[in-house]
């Protein structure tokens, strides 16, 4: 009987924390925040390259004129919030992280034969990868997010899901024409 009541303890404490810390106080702690989301790749640190330098800076920037700027990345284990100029890290739920898991070779492998260059793949792996959509859609959910600013035309489609669903602002960044000289240079189609 005792080990019974402690597995019922233990489970409800484990419907309280998913149900309560994770969905219903995150809701009544974002009312009436101006949140902003740059989803981009995820060779962001080291800072070391000019895009990397570019997402980051920028990102830092505008967490001073925004209650806080989250930065995801295709990084599965966590994402970046900047506020107030100061960033800090905070990981995904540990099942979200193994949902519709598509390797990097399988999404490589399904780009090059679509077309797209090898070397450029990864700009593209949010066209495929439904996780990085499902991680977009829970920063929107847990933060509220007013302004999804995408890195690349293939990450605005990773916003999608938590536009249709919250709506707000949707806007892209095209650091230097990469996706006109892909299709130019290799005359495959794509599409963002």
């Amino acid at each position: 009987m005792q080990d019974t009541l402690t597995k019922f303890k233990k489970g409800t404490a484990l419907i309280y924390r998913a149900i309560v810390k994770r969905l219903l106080m995150p809701l009544f702690q974002r009312w009436r925040k101006n949140n902003l989301a740059v989803i981009t790749r995820d060779d962001i640190f080291p800072v070391e390259h000019g895009a990397a330098a570019k997402i980051f800076h920028t990102a830092r920037v505008l967490s001073y004129d925004y209650d806080d700027v989250y930065l995801i990345t295709l990084d599965r284990e966590k994402f970046y919030i900047f506020k107030q100029g100061h960033m800090s890290e905070e990981f995904y739920p540990r099942l979200l992280r193994n949902l519709w898991y598509p390797t990097e070779g399988f999404l490589r492998e399904q780009l090059t034969a679509a077309g797209i260059p090898n070397k450029e793949s990864f700009l593209f792996f949010p066209m495929l990868d439904k996780n990085f959509n499902l991680r977009v859609l829970y920063v929107a959910l847990q933060k509220r997010i007013n302004v999804y600013q995408a890195e690349f035309p293939a990450f605005l489609n990773a916003t999608t899901w938590a536009y249709n669903l919250f709506r707000g602002k949707r806007a892209i960044v095209e650091h230097n024409i990469e996706f006109q000289r892909i299709a130019d240079t290799y005359h495959c189609l794509c599409r963002a």
